[in-house]
């Protein structure tokens, strides 16, 4: 019977090299030592048995290692030896395959890049690229190829990366036919068959000109203390909502307030808020208020605020579909990029913890811009100050 991939993760107890079989000659062998895994196709040329090695598993999906067995079967129909492309015989020049080539087009034109930006790109190939084509000759792959590739991005609804890895692909390309190793580009021209990308729908925010005036009408908001803390505590560090409901005391050390990578919207990655003299007194009072919560910004009976309870303080503050409590974020994004050249842009997205998954992975730094954002949280919140007193004059 067909294997399946949960068959092909499962490990070898049998103590020895384990074949499991896919069927028309193809299978999946084990180690029984380090668990490494590679695929095989058994063939016969000229009345001989032989192998041919396909790649490692998982890099070589199940899906590619069957197009290669499939492959191997037409090039045999048509009096070839599978493998064997560059073969005389075969009347076909020396090809790279798209894995060769990536590494090549990593190599020469991501030296000049930021370690953490070539880091993304190739984890982006690793991921939507190379299990499916990685193993392909650069002139057996097609436009429809590489579109079925990218269709599984854009299936995760990572439309925006699926753009990026055509980008990928295509420039790979590029470079492979300045070394003559191709003549044309399958992600030349997709952009007609790609999903469109989807209408952002901004949440409603407050202009930072309009800022200092509904700083001072929280400081003056008749409800709970702690609900206007947390709600300034927001503006102030520019985190989501969930982060900061969700805040323990256990997270505050030296300085600085660390996110647990579990509780951002990218799991896995933890984020760092630098703590301003602001933050650090409203932290103060949160505590003093917090009668031992564990959690910083307490609602009823000590538990986490309620998701609730900020926007429905904005509506008590007149500012019903005027503002939202994520909308802060982007309040503090315009300041800071109305502020260039004097903010880096990636020290702006790291502090707003604007991460991909997909391009993450080991490059991660939690400590990356960290003495630009300090400096960058410092002047937001002095900034703040001024247009609270400039309000407070008016």
């Amino acid at each position: 019977m067909p294997l399946t991939d949960h068959q092909c993760r499962l490990p070898n107890t049998t103590g020895r090299p384990e074949k499991r079989s896919d069927g028309g000659g193809l299978r999946l062998v084990v180690s029984p030592k380090d668990d490494r895994r590679r695929w095989e196709l058994a063939y016969r040329w000229e009345g001989k048995p032989q192998t041919l090695s396909l790649g490692p598993y998982p890099e070589v999906s199940l899906t590619a290692a069957r197009a290669a067995r499939e492959k191997a079967k037409l090039e045999l129909e048509e009096g070839r030896r599978p493998g064997r492309p560059d073969d005389p015989a075969a009347g076909r020049p020396p090809c790279k395959t798209l894995r060769q080539a990536a590494e090549a087009w990593l190599a020469v034109t991501g030296a000049g890049w930021k370690e953490s930006h070539r880091a993304r790109v190739e984890a982006r190939l690793r991921k939507n690229v190379l299990p499916d084509l990685g193993g392909l000759r650069l002139d057996d792959i097609t436009p429809p190829d590489v579109l079925a590739a990218v269709r599984k991005v854009e299936a995760r609804g990572a439309k925006d990366i699926s753009r990026r890895t055509v980008q990928a692909i295509a420039s790979i390309y590029r470079f492979a036919i300045a070394h003559g190793w191709v003549t044309t580009n399958p992600a030349g021209d997709l952009r007609g068959a790609l999903a469109p990308r989807p209408r952002v729908k901004h949440h409603a925010m407050i202009a930072p000109k309009d800022m200092g005036a509904f700083l001072v009408r929280l400081r003056r908001y008749d409800g709970e203390e702690m609900t206007r803390l947390a709600l300034e505590a927001t503006i102030r560090t520019a985190v989501r909502t969930s982060e900061l409901r969700f805040g323990e005391w256990s997270e505050i050390d030296r300085g600085l307030w660390r996110i647990p990578g579990e509780r951002m919207k990218v799991e896995g990655i933890d984020h760092l808020v630098p703590l301003t003299p602001q933050l650090k007194a409203i932290l103060r009072r949160a505590k003093e208020l917090g009668n031992g919560s564990r959690w910083m910004f307490p609602g009823d009976g000590g538990e986490p605020m309620s998701q609730n309870t900020m926007i429905f303080a904005l509506y008590r503050l007149g500012w019903h579909s005027r503002a939202t409590v994520h909308g802060f974020r982007r309040s503090f994004s315009t300041w800071a990029n109305e502020q260039a050249p004097r903010w880096p842009p990636d020290a702006i997205e790291w502090q707003l913890a604007h991460w991909d998954r997909d391009e993450i992975r080991g490059a991660y730094n939690a400590a990356e811009w960290l003495p630009q954002r300090r400096d960058l949280m410092a002047a937001w919140n002095d900034w703040l100050d001024m247009e609270i007193h400039m309000a407070e004059l008016l």
